[in-house]
C-alpha cells in the first residue's frame, strides 16, 4: 500500500518494459496484485497502450489477482473497460499473500478456460 496509495492519488502511469510479440497466441493471461481494492497503476499504463490494445484486439484475456480480501476488486470491470475488442473471461482471485489459498485452484481455472496444464 506504501506505493499504491501514492500512485493512484497522482493518477500515475509508471513506466513499463515493452510486452513480448504477442501474435502467436489466441489466449493471453494476465496476473496482477490487487491494491486498496484497484489493480496497480502500472496496469493502467498496460493497458491503455494503443500499441497492446491493438496486440491483443480479438484475443481472450484470462486474469488473475492476489488480494488480501477483496477479490478482484474493479480489475474485471476496468480490464473489460480498457480492451473492448478483447474476450474477457472470469477472472481468478487468489486470497493471501502469496495467493496461493490452494494450488489446485489455479489447474482448474485454467482447464476449464481451454489451458492445458503439463505436470502436476
Amino acid at each position: 500500500m506504501n506505493r499504491a496509495v501514492p500512485e493512484r492519488e497522482s493518477d500515475a502511469r509508471p513506466a513499463l518494459k515493452r510486452l513480448p510479440d504477442l501474435s502467436g497466441y489466441d489466449t493471453v493471461v494476465i496476473g496482477h496484485p490487487i491494491w486498496g481494492g484497484k489493480m496497480p497503476m502500472m496496469f493502467y499504463t498496460l493497458l491503455e497502450d494503443k500499441g497492446v490494445q491493438a496486440a491483443l484486439k480479438g484475443k481472450t484475456i484470462l486474469h488473475w489477482a492476489t488480494n488480501g480480501g477483496s477479490g478482484l476488486g474493479d480489475s474485471q470491470r476496468e480490464i473489460t473497460r480498457l480492451l473492448p475488442e478483447s474476450r474477457i473471461l472470469p477472472g481468478l482471485d487468489l486470497y493471501g499473500w502469496g495467493g496461493l489459498r490452494s494450488p489446485g485452484s489455479i489447474r482448474p481455472w485454467l482447464e476449464q478456460n481451454g489451458i492445458a496444464v503439463r505436470g502436476s
